[in-house]
């Protein structure tokens, strides 16, 4: 939404068909670039990273890697470190979990890479040892500030893997029923007192380097992977020798496979087109074979990249992926904008599907022409 401060109205600016399980997600701006990770919403929690389009007005699915990747991710225990370019993750428990694990994983995002990092693991039976039973609270610059009755804070800082008390006078400046936020250099606490006369709010203020010179450490945050980063590398080399080892076994049985077009005529063709996103020439054949204005939904979209067996979530971002680098083969070998575009569905409008250009289906079947 874009908010007018002087008329005060709100008015919606985006037009993305569907955007769900996003309740308590992390969201920050990074180099005028709005992003969203994680949320929940209908008994799910995500770990999806998407940003904002302001030309396109959708969110889109942001890409990121890493061997190991947290699951469930939402506000209450994740925030951007704007020095570091990073976000710190706390993995959430599964909502509505009835048990609770007795560890929880710590990663980090570098932004620059999109890579994540497993850090290690936290104890939370040692948490409760500082009357903290959730892992809940507050992000602040470049820590966690936990919320903890009936006064004080725990403060965790995940780069340098260290736990903190806060030991200062203002007792009640943290705490599970006032508001914490920052502002600039400065950290701010907002909280109600009831009285029998009326209900007023106090704002207290306090410099972050104020803050650090009342604050004790009391232990490590997380417990760092034993498993040592040498071994890693050593056991990812053998992995790596095994695969190349059963590839080339693979090759040598592979049957020959005739070949169902004219070797000289398709030396003669332009090979741009080995550079198409997988999935991309099954979806050109689906379109030949139903007419250029064949209307197919997403589950049949779903069903010709192979991914219809899996999550709801994960199909979402397999399409998104797939149309993005779909639209941008076109436009940069054959000058041809938005190749395949969603529009709402005849029957029910809530719903979308997806159609090709007609410019998309002429340069293919020239190709398929030249080949055959």
């Amino acid at each position: 939404f874009k908010f007018d401060r002087l008329n005060k109205i709100l008015t919606r600016i985006d037009q993305t068909f569907y955007r769900g399980y996003n309740f308590d997600a992390v969201q920050f701006y990074r180099n005028g670039t709005l992003y969203s990770l994680g949320g929940a919403g209908f008994w799910n929690i995500h770990s999806l990273l998407t940003y904002y389009d302001f030309q396109r007005r959708e969110w889109e699915v942001v890409e990121t890697f890493g061997d190991i990747k947290p699951e469930r991710v939402v506000g209450l225990s994740a925030g951007y470190h704007k020095l570091k370019d990073k976000v710190y993750v706390i993995e959430s428990k599964e909502e509505f979990a009835i048990t609770n694990p007795g560890k929880q994983r710590v990663f980090s995002l570098d932004l620059k890479t999109m890579v994540w990092e497993y850090k290690g693991d936290i104890d939370l039976n040692k948490m409760s040892q500082f009357n903290l039973d959730l892992l809940e609270g507050t992000w602040l610059g470049e820590a966690f500030y936990f919320h903890v009755r009936p006064e004080n804070a725990i403060i965790a800082n995940p780069e340098t893997n260290e736990l903190f008390i806060y030991k200062g006078k203002k007792k009640l400046f943290f705490g599970g029923y006032q508001e914490n936020f920052q502002i600039g250099d400065y950290v701010y606490s907002l909280r109600p007192q009831f009285t029998k006369a009326k209900t007023t709010e106090v704002l207290d203020s306090l410099s972050f380097d104020e803050l650090k010179k009342d604050l004790k450490k009391v232990d490590s945050f997380y417990a760092i992977d034993l498993f040592s980063i040498s071994s890693k590398d050593l056991l990812l080399i053998c992995l790596l020798v095994i695969s190349l080892f059963l590839f080339i076994l693979a090759l040598k049985r592979r049957p020959k496979r005739k070949k169902n077009f004219n070797v000289e005529k398709r030396d003669e063709v332009d090979l741009v087109w080995d550079l198409l996103s997988n999935g991309g020439h099954a979806v050109l054949d689906f379109v030949l074979q139903n007419g250029c204005n064949y209307k197919f939904t997403t589950d049949e979209i779903s069903k010709i990249l192979g991914c219809d067996k899996k999550a709801f979530d994960t199909q979402r971002q397999y399409r998104s992926k797939f149309i993005s680098n779909f639209n941008i083969f076109f436009e940069e070998h054959f000058n041809i904008e938005n190749a395949i575009y969603r529009i709402s569905s005849e029957d029910d409008k809530r719903f979308v599907c997806y159609q090709l250009s007609e410019e998309a289906v002429k340069v293919y079947k020239k190709f398929i022409e030249q080949v055959n």
